[in-house]
């Protein structure tokens, strides 16, 4: 999860509850990107909140951290969504020359 400034952060974080089983934070290129730490602490305010957190530099960082526990939800903001679909096309490019 990663969000921009201005947006009902805790508002999405308390919908995601329900299906989290745990939480990766990450940081994404932007301006107005939402410290990964900013976040942890919104969730933290959630008396929802039971799942584990890790916060990470970047969507790399955070899908590593996951790699193990597929699915994971990508979700936030439309800046992370953008990284991710370029890492994944850069990712089938780097496939497509081996």
């Amino acid at each position: 999860f990663g969000a921009v400034a201005g947006k009902d952060i805790a508002g999405v974080l308390g919908e995601l509850a329900c299906i989290s089983a745990a939480w990766h934070f990450t940081a994404f290129d932007s301006p107005r990107a939402v410290p990964v730490e900013q976040l942890a602490a919104i969730l933290q305010t959630l008396d929802s909140n039971t799942a584990p957190v890790q916060t990470h530099a970047g969507l790399r960082q955070a899908l590593e951290a996951t790699q193990h526990t597929r699915p994971a939800l990508i979700t936030g903001s439309l800046y992370l969504a953008g990284e991710t679909l370029a890492l994944r096309k850069d990712a089938a490019y780097q496939r497509s020359m081996q």
